[in-house]
């Protein structure tokens, strides 16, 4: 087995590569996720891993009371550009 040691600094430098291509294979799951987010009157979504913000964006966009976190800082700075708030 293979362990790597990076971390929390798996995506580091790469943040933007990720949003111009991988981000956007994964974001097929997106109207699923929303759609089960939303179930609840008053939703309230912790997103782990938020990435470049694809979904936390949608969910904001829907009602959600929404609090997105990310390990790696270039992805923060991709999630606060879509999620300022």
């Amino acid at each position: 087995m293979v362990t790597d040691t990076r971390g929390p600094r798996n995506w580091s430098g790469i943040a933007t590569a990720y949003a111009d291509s991988f981000a956007h294979l994964c974001a097929g799951t997106i109207p699923d996720l929303v759609a089960h987010a939303l179930l609840d009157a008053d939703p309230s979504v912790l997103e782990v891993g938020a990435g470049s913000g694809l979904l936390s964006a949608r969910l904001a966009g829907a009602g959600a009371r929404l609090t997105s976190l990310d390990p790696d800082p270039d992805m923060l700075r991709l999630l606060r550009s879509v999620v300022p708030a």
